[in-house]
């Protein structure tokens, strides 16, 4: 996931500079193909920013819901609960 994310966000700055030249050409010139162009590679950009925060916020889910589930694990095992009581809570746990 991290060489994807590495070209997810080269992506994302290439559409931002081609949003920004072509806002500077059309402030320049007027054109009106100028306006679609920055227009498009803004959207562009925008839904790139909003694909990054997703999967940053799905990792976030994951390590926390992954910290929880050792924590929960290691009070159970000290409550002297074999291993199988721990990983039926477990998985109870993971599908709720």
């Amino acid at each position: 996931m991290i060489a994807e994310r590495k070209n997810v966000e080269k992506y994302l700055d290439d559409f931002e500079k081609k949003a920004a030249e072509a806002f500077m050409n059309y402030q320049d010139s007027g054109i009106a193909s100028y306006e679609r162009s920055y227009r498009k590679n803004q959207d562009l950009a925008e839904c790139l920013k909003i694909a990054l925060q997703t999967d940053t916020d799905r990792t976030s889910e994951r390590e926390r819901r992954a910290n929880n589930i050792s924590k929960i694990a290691d009070a159970l095992e000290e409550k002297e609960y074999t291993k199988k009581d721990v990983k039926k809570i477990l998985l109870h746990i993971a599908y709720m």
